[in-house]
């Protein structure tokens, strides 16, 4: 009943990030990046409420003092190269010693990302690193060959549009801007893999900002994290917790914002 609780009492808000400290992507729309643009996920209204959630918690972000930004599925890049503004104008300490790195399928997505990152004159390229690849490939107990990869701030926007298995197994396929959307049965496919994750992802202090429609069954993927994250720890290990911090029903969906932390 908690995770109920939890969601019910969370109201729809319209508050958003100045748009001074916004990134721009305008430039992907050029000629010369015409053909990288037309093969990602452009943004969207998920894309801004997952920015406007993380400036509304911002101050909470950087009490842990992070060091390492992931973002899962980039698409154009824009919620990164965001938050390294946000940063950089209002915690100036903390973002000399941030890192910025994003994970995505598509090759187009990564330098798309670059492409991004790199319009904004006072954000230097040594402060981010795009890797072409899934998450799936990293912190697997059961590869040796699996590198770690941990990370203070997580951010996720899934595939979460339920869709044919025809539809998902081309996706995966293809790699295109197709896996940014494509979520499977219930798209739940790619959320599903990642619930035994999350806890290997994050640093003991780390937040993770997961972008779901209620349509996703949210409840259930809160509460299947929770119990993943959780199960086996011994009484003095750090408890992994939710809370739904930001909602919006945009063109149908009702998307929310969970944060997962440390308690």
């Amino acid at each position: 009943m908690e995770y109920l609780k939890a969601f019910r009492t969370l109201e729809c808000t319209y508050e958003k990030a100045p748009e001074i400290f916004c990134a721009k992507y305008d430039q992907l729309r050029s000629e010369e990046m015409k053909e990288v643009y037309s093969q990602i996920y452009k943004p969207s209204d998920d894309t801004y409420l997952l920015i406007d959630a993380i400036y509304a918690d911002l101050d909470n972000l950087v009490k842990s003092s992070p060091s390492r930004c992931l973002e899962i599925g980039p698409g154009s890049g824009l919620v990164t190269t965001t938050v390294a503004l946000l940063l950089q104008k209002n915690y100036e300490e903390v973002y000399k010693n941030m890192k910025f790195y994003t994970l995505d399928v598509n090759e187009k997505a990564s330098e798309a990302t670059l492409f991004t990152f790199a319009q904004c004159n006072d954000l230097p390229e040594s402060k981010i690193e795009t890797i072409t690849g899934s998450f799936n490939d990293y912190n697997n107990k059961e590869d040796e060959k699996s590198p770690d990869l941990q990370t203070d701030i997580l951010i996720f926007n899934p595939p979460y549009v339920p869709c044919t298995d025809e539809e998902m197994e081309e996706a995966l396929e293809k790699k295109d801007v197709s896996a940014a959307w494509a979520g499977g049965y219930g798209g739940r496919e790619v959320i599903d893999k990642l619930i035994p994750k999350v806890r290997d992802f994050l640093s003991p202090t780390g937040i993770f900002y997961f972008l779901l429609i209620e349509d996703n069954d949210i409840y259930d993927i809160t509460k299947s994290i929770i119990e993943a994250a959780n199960e086996g720890l011994l009484e003095d290990q750090p408890k992994l917790t939710f809370e739904p911090i930001m909602k919006r029903e945009c063109l149908g969906e009702r998307q929310v914002i969970i944060k997962f932390y440390f308690e």
